[in-house]
């Protein structure tokens, strides 16, 4: 967390310019290649000096990649986060907006994003002057900076985005835009001594810097920071096991009473095939080397369960049981370690997606003309859990009709509806018990105050 002191509410020049060019991006550059599988560690690693005869296999095995996409899949996945309020105008208006920005999608990109990185970063802008639609974008991690201030409990001051274009010269122009709680301020810096240049300044209405940041915890880590030394130690152990194989040194040809030429050794690896002189007799024999298989599987095996067990994200795969599905309380141990951290995720994450809907209602409010206060909001975030079908249905049996309402059940127990008051609509609407689809929500509330009256 970057804190800074304003002059005047205003970052100078110089403060400007230090920051765009000293932006340290090597964590950032480092996470990039383990998420998409190209650990640098291993791909990095010195060749051996003797490049002609040895081999050098570098596979780098995609381990950050495989627990990025589990929490991704298991707490982000599109579907997995809604909202609720009783106000269904104000939702249905939400609504709109968030189908207008690809919401689910951007949203999950951002689960990535802070997973990753240890941090995600959306920028909140407007798209027209006259009727602003409120849109937002996520940030390119390498292009951005928030800056806080000193308070107890730091509040973001200044945001700094940042990127390069290319010039038809060879050099490059950095645009540079700052964001403050009340405008926008539009900069460039020109390589081959332009210097730095002040272009524009204009207001924005969110009354506070509309970046949103989602961090991913309290240390700002990405979930396998933790175990990248793991993964180097499972990519040294792949890569120099293929070595193993490559070299020539499965077996070692023995040939008594004959010496080969380095020609007809050559001939003899290329065509399989050993001729001798006629009349000779030599004792023929190939010497071979073992290899420790045994070993390097319980290595491979242990690295990947200390991957797992560090990162506190599970196999999915490798405790997936064949036959029958795994049962509720089989799955509730599976994901017992893998909650410590989603829960923390979560809370972090819930704070960012209330900053999203702050800077949302503000731009509403100015445009509709209205205080509509959104605190009664709320936010359910589930989890992508595998379901045993069969159990749930038997759970939903017991519990029908013994003072729990249909939503609720079909809410908890139901992982095939996403929406449990519409699925209850097109049931009443099929048995013939409502007939007036404007009014089915009246109509099933009274339903359900009359079943517990009863």
């Amino acid at each position: 967390m970057e804190k800074v002191t304003l002059t005047d509410n205003r970052l100078t020049e110089d403060q400007i310019t230090d920051y765009v060019t000293h932006f340290d991006s090597t964590y950032i550059d480092e996470n990039r290649k383990y998420a998409k599988g190209e650990n640098p560690t291993i791909i990095n690693r010195d060749a051996p000096e003797n490049t002609g005869n040895t081999p050098d296999n570098k596979v780098p095995m995609s381990y950050a990649r495989k627990i990025v996409n589990t929490v991704v899949g298991y707490m982000y996945k599109p579907g997995l986060i809604f909202y609720s309020t009783k106000k269904s105008k104000y939702l249905k208006e939400l609504n709109r907006i968030f189908d207008l920005n690809h919401e689910p999608l951007k949203t999950a990109l951002l689960g990535k994003q802070s997973s990753i990185y240890g941090a995600g970063y959306e920028l909140h802008y407007t798209d027209s002057e006259n009727s602003p639609n409120p849109r937002f974008c996520k940030v390119d991690i390498r292009e951005i900076v928030p800056l806080y201030d000193y308070s107890i409990e730091p509040q973001l001051i200044a945001a700094i985005r940042f990127y390069d274009i290319a010039n038809a010269d060879g050099g490059k122009t950095t645009k540079i835009q700052v964001y403050y709680s009340d405008r926008v301020q539009y900069c460039e810096m020109t390589s081959g001594g332009g210097g730095f240049k002040l272009l524009d300044e204009k207001e924005h209405y969110y009354k506070q810097v509309p970046l949103v940041v989602y961090y991913n915890n309290e240390d700002e880590a990405g979930d396998f920071d933790m175990v990248k030394k793991l993964i180097d130690a499972n990519d040294v152990l792949m890569s120099d096991s293929l070595n193993e194989f490559d070299r020539f040194a499965w077996a070692y040809l023995i040939l008594k009473g004959l010496s080969l030429q380095d020609e007809d050794a050559e001939n003899i690896k290329e065509k399989r095939v050993l001729e001798l002189p006629s009349g000779v007799e030599n004792d023929i024999k190939f010497l071979t080397k073992e290899i420790p298989s045994e070993f390097i599987e319980f290595m491979s095996g242990w690295i990947r369960k200390e991957i797992h067990k560090q990162s506190h994200v599970p196999d999915f795969l490798d405790n997936a049981q064949t036959g029958d599905s795994l049962s509720g309380v089989a799955i509730s141990k599976l994901l017992y370690d893998f909650e410590f951290i989603a829960a923390t995720k979560e809370a972090y994450f819930k704070e960012g997606l209330y900053k999203r809907l702050e800077l949302i209602n503000t731009i509403l409010n100015i445009r509709d003309g209205k205080s509509e206060i959104m605190n009664e909001i709320q936010i359910v975030m589930k989890r992508n859990i595998p379901q045993n079908d069969k159990e749930n249905a038997e759970i939903f049996s017991a519990y029908d009709g013994r003072g729990i309402s249909k939503e609720t059940l079909i809410d908890n127990f139901a992982n095939f509806v996403d929406d449990a008051k519409e699925e209850m609509k097109k049931y009443e609407a099929e048995q013939g018990e409502i007939v007036d689809l404007d009014n089915i929500d009246s109509q099933i509330d009274k339903n359900q105050d009359t079943e517990e009256v009863q």
